[in-house]
């Protein structure tokens, strides 16, 4: 009868303090009406719940390594963190861990109300109270030569430790931007590896020299006792202390103090497991072994040490022979979770490069080309062995605290494995493109960003992709070369409607494929034309339209310039040499054209890399897809340029680019240009790509261009991109 009488009691809250509590409870606030409910587990949990023991390591580590102190150079000390397990007895810690079996209970009955509801509380609910006179275990994640975490006793004063334990979504950076996370989520890793979903912080900040402590719990909205005696509904979070603010120095119970400065963490509930023991360092090794080997970090799972001296040694070790090699063979659609870091540690980080196969590449050989991405180097691996191996070429892409972001796989195999690290100014836009796991760079990311980071943030990762396709241009010379001869198109003749049985001198004006003799007889008031255009599942068609009314142009440029007329221009009457070709069948009768023009948005964005990358999320801009009537292509006869491109949008479009591509018998090639109109710029290494410009709605924005050579029968592909 006592022990029921004393389970009532853990179940109403009634404050029984015992030794090491020192006064401190779970301060539950009873929900006042007309605010909102949760009546299932906090949603920030699902994106960390797949991987929750990777998504602690890489989340803990981070962070640590953001709040690095620093030297009289100012340069960051090397940061020390540590994994360690722990006990602690139910009953010396009745207000911690006892009063929460009762809660439990209470949102294990809530979840079983609702129709349709998983009742995920029930096994949180049974895993506490059989411990309740025994022990559970904690994991507990300290940093040391950080700063730790100051709090201000005033919530108009932001502070570390304010956002760290009171606030959900919170990111406290005081760096500038450049430290990890934007979003505030990656700190739930903590509650979603806890089997009741409870964290204690505990910090030293090294200004003050004050100790702070508090203990946070994450549930349901739930029904239970109040002081009075009544079932009435209390918030889903409750924090641990003694007066309903963080505690400080003797306050804070023995087993959370923290003696120097610095932070821990305790993931209270998690049991120590073998499995998990192997995974932390796994991925501590996916995840930092540059940083470790350029001894920004030290780390310690469980005792076993893991530094610059030691690394080679502890990567032998947790990716052996024969299932690891010096050889990526990686092939997952998420590389990020099974790839081989061996080769990038031996042959590329703790390679010197100076020969052939090992090349350090930085964006200061290319003076001016990436203002925006600022500093960034790119080390090569090159090898035969790789693509005698069929293994993938592969890039992992770092920011200035070396964590591993982004494994870029490609659908090529030259034979090069890299890393590329961006610390410069571009690395603070690529943080805020980082999603919560820290896996990928997204634009996805900035939608509630301003419009001036997400214009930087987007031209910092298009030139971080050009940065990387121009050293590949430099290591793989001969391919580049070879896409420039394309030979196959000296035998093609396409003219009008896709056929050609006669040729002149006229004829052979750049391009051919896309205007036809009726259009450069009759100037530029009406016509037909064809033009080639993607069309997704299917191959490329041939679209007919018709020129509508001549408008005055638009310069597509932020700075449009004064408005000019193209004036018609008077063909002189020409021979028709004899031609040796045998002649073509006849052309199908065309279609009518269509009575309005067709818009179409696509939805899905570009990938980046080499060749056909798989790489989905890193630009996720729309793909305008016009119909033939809405982009015209000319021949230029007494300019500067030659060809002139007039583009119809429906809407205004931002920070547009335009792509241009030869088609071929054997695919789409890329036409290198040599200069473009004035407002537009090439794309430094993806001399096909015209950029910087803006696209005005029901305009006809002209963009004039001069390829790189002398081709003159193609067919042409064009594609334009926009925000």
């Amino acid at each position: 009868m006592e022990s029921l009488d004393l389970f009532s009691q853990f179940e109403n809250d009634v404050p029984i303090t015992g030794d090491k509590d020192l006064g401190c409870k779970w301060n539950f606030v009873q929900k006042p009406k007309g605010t909102m409910k949760r009546d299932r587990e906090d949603s920030s949990f699902d994106p960390f719940k797949d991987n929750e023991v990777r998504c602690l390591v890489r989340e803990y580590i981070q962070n640590s390594i953001d709040a690095a102190q620093k030297l009289d150079n100012n340069r960051n000390k090397k940061v020390l963190v540590t994994f360690s397990y722990g006990k602690m007895a139910c009953a010396d810690y009745p207000n911690l861990i006892q009063s929460l079996i009762g809660r439990l209970k209470a949102c294990s009955e809530r979840s079983q109300q609702l129709p349709g509801s998983k009742d995920i509380y029930m096994s949180k609910y049974k895993f506490l109270n059989s411990r309740r006179n025994s022990t559970i275990g904690f994991l507990k994640v300290s940093d040391y030569h950080t700063t730790g975490m100051n709090y201000v006793n005033d919530d108009d004063v932001p502070s570390a430790f304010d956002s760290c334990v009171h606030c959900s979504s919170s990111s406290y950076k005081p760096d500038g931007g450049y430290a990890g996370g934007s979003h505030g989520l990656g700190k739930t890793v903590g509650f979603v590896n806890s089997p009741f979903n409870a964290v204690y912080y505990s910090t030293k900040d090294d200004e003050s020299g004050q100790t702070f402590g508090e203990g946070v719990v994450r549930l349901c909205t739930h029904k239970f006792k109040n002081e009075s005696g009544e079932n009435v509904l209390f918030e889903a979070d409750a924090f641990y202390n003694k007066d309903g603010s963080p505690n400080s120095g003797k306050e804070i119970p023995v087993i959370f103090r923290r003696e120097e400065s610095g932070t821990d963490a305790f993931v209270l509930g998690m049991e120590e497991n073998e499995e998990d023991i192997i995974i932390m360092k796994k991925e501590l090794l996916r995840g930092f072994f540059y940083a470790i080997y350029r001894e920004l970090l030290d780390v310690n799972i469980c005792g076993e040490d893991f530094t610059k001296a030691n690394i080679g040694d502890k990567m032998l070790e947790y990716f052996p022979e024969p299932d690891y090699s010096n050889i990526d063979m990686d092939r997952s659609n998420r590389p990020e979770l099974k790839f081989n870091p061996r080769p990038y540690l031996f042959e590329i980080a703790m390679c010197d490069a100076g020969d052939d196969n090992h090349v350090l590449f930085t964006t200061d050989e290319f003076p001016g080309q990436f203002p925006t991405l600022g500093h960034a180097t790119l080390q090569i691996w090159k090898n035969e062995d790789i693509t005698a191996a069929r293994s993938l070429d592969k890039i992992i892409f770092m920011r200035n605290k070396l964590m591993t972001v982004e494994v870029r796989k490609y659908n090529s195999s030259k034979g090069f494995y890299g890393i590329m690290v961006c610390d410069g100014e571009g690395a603070k836009y690529l943080r805020m493109l980082e999603d919560v796991r820290h896996d990928k760079w997204d634009v996805k990311e900035l939608k509630d960003m301003s419009d001036e980071d997400k214009r930087n943030a987007r031209k910092a990762l298009r030139e971080l992709d050009s940065f990387q396709k121009e050293c590949i241009k430099v290591l793989f010379p001969e391919e580049h070369d070879k896409q420039l001869e394309i030979k196959s198109l000296k035998k093609r003749r396409i003219g009008k409607f896709g056929s050609r049985s006669e040729e002149n001198e006229e004829d052979n004006i750049w391009p051919t494929t896309n205007v036809i003799e009726k259009e450069k007889g009759q100037g530029s008031k009406s016509g037909s034309f064809t033009i080639f255009e993607e069309v997704k599942g299917r191959k490329k068609k041939k679209k007919k339209g018709t020129i509508t009314d001549v408008e005055p142009e638009t310069d597509p440029v932020p700075r449009p310039e004064p408005p000019t007329t193209e004036p018609p221009t008077t063909e002189p009457p020409t021979t028709e040499p004899p031609t040796t070709e045998p002649p073509t069948t006849e052309p199908p009768k065309p279609e009518p054209p269509k009575k309005d023009p067709t818009y179409v948005e696509g939805d899905d964005g570009e990938d980046y890399g080499i060749g056909e990358a798989e790489n989905p999320n890193v630009e996720r801009e729309r793909e305008i897809k016009l119909d033939g009537r809405n982009k015209r292509l000319k021949p230029l006869h007494n300019e500067d340029f030659a060809c002139k491109l007039e583009i119809r949008v429906p809407k205004d479009y931002y920070d547009c680019r335009l792509v241009l591509d030869i088609q071929a018998d054997e695919g789409l090639f890329p036409l290198d240009l040599k200069n473009v109109s004035a407002g537009c710029q090439i794309r430094s290494g993806v001399s096909n790509e015209i950029f910087g410009f803006d696209l005005k709605a029901d305009a006809p924005n002209v963009i004039k261009f001069t390829p790189q050579e002398n081709v003159t029968l193609y067919s042409l592909n064009i594609k334009v991109y926009g925000h």
